[in-house]
């Protein structure tokens, strides 16, 4: 069967599609991976078309009767059933007038409306299978009057009455009128409607639009879960598809989120602590860049979410600024679970096993020691202060934590291809020098300038400039600046 399978493939790729589409037409995943394919093999798929298409994915010819596309099938789209896709080719390919559709009256005219009802052509018209009629916006809005038409005509018929225009009227031409006008339907909209009616993306993705940039921002793609490790940390970003809200045993609230990117779905967790932060980032339909760990617990792979921020905010900071400002939170909410998984303890031992309840013990004080001493009691003779060593720096007092920032700017002039590195460099020059000060980040992209509070704090003295120069090897100045003024800045 394989061979059989991957000859025909080889040698009739349209057919063969053709009819695995139509063995996977339930399940819409299967289909979108089909379709996904069929692009890789340079096989096109062309939306429903009232005009066109049948109850199943079917074969388009061209004037040579030679295979060139695969059409989608009515039978796909949503609320639109056997008994309306029988009306709709029964008038088409046969009947009183056989031939295409001229017109949104035309086809309310021909088809039984019994049948085929507004529901059904609201659907026909969001899935583009109307689109040889006139633009989605026009035909919504000439639907009602349309519909009203055809289903007096309809009674007049099945009365036995003619109208006026019956008996006099001309015949019509064969060509098809184009009805347009009305507000144009947001891109954004036009794909819900695709994605709602038919299962999938068939005309474009809703981020074809990042498709050049996101690879900027990303380090993984949901078709490379597979290759990664269990618990790596990874950001992927994509397209809020579902969510619903769970509430545990504790009372608390956490998410399970599907998010979709350019190569699949997967699904994104949301522990209480994580969703009490970032509960206003999950709308459906939204973009986002999610940071986590993968979890290989279940069959398929989830993504145990640490941080999640919106595309506009993103691009905004730049892929630089994202990085840093992503890199400071996940410190931030890793330093605060450590600090509250470590037990709060006392002065003394504890007392029991760790399994059971803990008491404090007191420790009795130590017994006083008498020591002996040569010398009288009195006040010491005055010395000569030791010489300091060579290399010894002068103590520089500095203003209280509280009061005072240590601000790092790194130059406008550096290249964006330096800046990342630079600014891991100063981190790190940063980390090496422990104390009370705060530190803020300035840094140039695109023209915009950013602001970052970095997780580590640092200790205050005049050479700490040229040690964060020396570690960046770029341009940057470095000064201590009052409280209140860097945090003027940060707002």
């Amino acid at each position: 069967i394989a061979y059989q399978t991957a000859y025909l493939k080889a040698n009739y790729p349209i057919e063969f599609m053709t009819a695995v589409m139509n063995g996977f037409r339930e399940r819409a995943e299967k289909v979108a991976a089909v379709i996904a394919e069929c692009r890789r093999l340079g096989i096109e798929v062309r939306a429903p078309d009232i005009q066109k298409s049948h109850a199943l994915f079917g074969v388009e010819t061209d004037a040579n009767d030679v295979p060139e596309a695969i059409r989608f099938g009515l039978a796909a789209i949503k609320n639109v059933g056997e008994g309306a896709i029988e009306a709709i080719a029964t008038v088409r390919d046969g009947g009183e007038e056989p031939g295409p559709f001229r017109s949104l009256d035309d086809f309310c005219r021909r088809v039984d409306l019994r049948t085929v009802n507004k529901r059904v052509v609201e659907s026909l018209i969001k899935a583009n299978a109307v689109g040889s009629l006139g633009t989605p916006s026009a035909l919504l809005e000439a639907l009602d009057g349309a519909l009203e038409n055809g289903q007096r005509h309809q009674r007049d018929v099945a009365a036995g009455q003619s109208t006026l225009f019956d008996l006099f009227a001309v015949p019509t031409e064969s060509g098809v009128s184009f009805l347009d006008g009305g507000e144009e339907i947001p891109r954004r909209e036009r794909l819900r409607w695709e994605k709602e009616l038919i299962g999938l993306y068939l005309s474009e993705h809703p981020l074809g639009d990042i498709e050049g940039v996101l690879p900027d921002y990303v380090t993984a793609y949901t078709g490379d879960l597979a290759e990664e490790s269990d618990q790596a940390k990874v950001t992927l970003g994509g397209i809020l598809i579902s969510s619903r809200r769970i509430v545990t045993r504790a009372g608390s609230t956490m998410l399970v989120a599907t998010l979709e990117d350019l190569q699949g779905s997967v699904e994104v967790v949301v522990f209480p602590k994580v969703f009490e932060q970032t509960a206003n980032s999950w709308a459906d339909d939204s973009i986002v860049l999610v940071t986590g760990r993968i979890d290989r617990r279940d069959d398929a792979p989830q993504i145990l979410c640490e941080a999640v921020h919106q595309w506009d905010d993103a691009v905004q900071m730049g892929p630089v600024g994202f990085g840093v400002e992503r890199d400071r939170l996940l410190a931030a909410r890793g330093c605060r679970r450590r600090c509250e998984r470590q037990p709060e303890r006392a002065h003394g031992v504890w007392a029991g096993s760790s399994g059971g309840p803990r008491e404090a013990v007191a420790v009795a004080p130590p017994p006083p020691v008498a020591l002996a001493i040569d010398e009288p009691i009195g006040a010491p003779e005055p010395a000569e202060e030791p010489p300091a060593p060579v290399d010894a720096v002068p103590i520089q007092s500095s203003p209280e934590a509280s009061t005072a920032t240590v601000s790092v700017s790194i130059g406008e002039e550096v290249a964006t291809d330096r800046l990342l590195g630079a600014i891991e460099s100063v981190k790190i020059a940063l980390a090496g020098r422990p104390g009370p000060l705060p530190v803020v980040l300035t840094i140039s992209v695109a023209g915009a300038t950013r602001q970052v509070r970095l997780p580590d704090r640092v200790a205050w003295d005049e050479r700490l400039g040229d040690a964060l120069r020396r570690a960046a090897d770029v341009p940057l100045s470095v000064e201590l600046s009052s409280g209140a003024a860097a945090e003027s800045r940060l707002a």
